[in-house]
């Protein structure tokens, strides 16, 4: 997790890396939740009398799944976020050069975002305070 914001905070800090590479490192983590909570999450949790919980358990899913945009006919929060990013993103609008480095700083955040969720401690998926309330 250290890395992955280190990575972001060094392609927004750093002088060396333009605007569309730290924009697509953001872009590209919220293309792989947009697709994840799409085709895992909603479908597995919405519905399901064991895990779905109402609304507190599904408003975050809604505006990051395309599901509910289809039920609605709106767009989520996310969709909008990635049309433009697209429209930003536009390699046509880039040189080769600047082109290459946006697509493999956006690929470096992706495989840290990746990371991320494989190291991650499944024991301690949920947060509880006990921990912080023990002498």
């Amino acid at each position: 997790m250290l890395a992955l914001y280190h990575r972001l905070w060094m392609t927004a800090s750093y002088g060396e890396f333009n605007f569309r590479e730290h924009f697509a490192s953001q872009c590209g983590i919220e293309a792989v939740i947009y697709d994840v909570v799409t085709v895992s999450f909603y479908p597995g949790v919405v519905g399901n009398p064991e895990l779905d919980l109402g609304r507190a358990t599904t408003v975050w899913m809604e505006e990051h799944a395309q599901q509910k945009s289809i039920e609605t006919g709106k767009r989520s929060d996310e969709e909008k976020h990635l049309r433009i990013a697209k429209r930003v993103l536009n390699k046509n609008r880039m040189d080769m050069g600047t082109c290459a480095r946006t697509l493999a700083n956006a690929e470096i955040a992706i495989r840290l975002f990746a990371a991320t969720k494989i190291c991650h401690d499944a024991d301690k998926a949920s947060f509880t305070i006990d921990l912080y309330l023990q002498p």
